[in-house]
């Protein structure tokens, strides 16, 4: 069982996600006026963006602290 540390949803930034949606709506509803297959591919990139963003943002990253710098050096 995943185990969710409740101090992770009181420091968030709730604001921010509402800033960035009315851009990606707009991106999305502009490149579909342009092609439809395109607006599809951006939208799998948006979902794959959004679980990959809520991964990182439930995994304990105190617990695997040493994993930064090398996930870090890795990306270089």
């Amino acid at each position: 069982m995943i185990k969710v540390d409740k101090k992770v949803f009181m420091h968030f930034d709730y604001i921010l996600p509402l800033l960035i949606l009315p851009i990606i709506f707009l991106s999305y509803f502009l490149v579909n006026e342009l092609h439809p297959t395109l607006a599809h591919k951006q939208l799998v990139y948006f979902i794959i963006g959004f679980l990959i963003f809520v991964f990182f943002f439930l995994i304990p990253i105190k617990r695997i602290l040493w994993l930064v710098p090398t996930f870090y050096w890795f990306n270089i």
